[in-house]
């Protein structure tokens, strides 16, 4: 015979199990930095010409992928950034930041748009992104807590 607290026990223990089995391991430091520097290296290289453009979006490219491993070998997961939630603001955010930073140091492409000097989008980008991704991480955290 079932007592009538059993089920919401049950339904407790549930939550419980489905916050620890999605608890992330964090991230070291030099991830994020690692974020920031990707990040800046996709405003840098819009500058470049043509060949050396393609050299390093051939680079971008594979240190994406190389990330996507240190995330996984990291955390035993990838977690994607188009989560519901606070995570979803954040990372919005970071694609508004590098869309200006992107339009506003391309002298290039945007001339009349052009706030910075590529090498100071990117330092810009490096440190939005850097934070960026270290604050993603903290909002995802506190998202899987809400969750109980």
């Amino acid at each position: 015979m079932t007592m009538p607290n059993d089920a919401a026990d049950a339904l407790a223990a549930m939550q419980d199990a489905r916050v620890r089995a999605n608890a992330l391991r964090p991230l070291p430091f030099t991830y994020h930095l690692a974020f920031g520097a990707l990040m800046a290296g996709w405003v840098y290289i819009q500058n470049l010409s043509l060949w050396r453009f393609s050299m390093g979006l051939l680079l971008l490219i594979a240190a994406g992928c190389a990330m996507y491993q240190w995330q996984r070998h990291a955390t035993g997961r990838f977690v994607s950034g188009w989560r519901r939630g606070r995570t979803f603001a954040v990372a919005l955010a970071i694609v508004a930041i590098m869309l200006g930073l992107l339009v506003t140091s391309a002298p290039s492409k945007f001339p009349d748009h052009q706030l910075f000097e590529p090498w100071q989008g990117a330092a810009l980008a490096f440190l939005a992104g850097a934070f960026g991704d270290w604050l993603w991480m903290k909002a995802y955290a506190a998202d899987l807590r809400a969750a109980r």
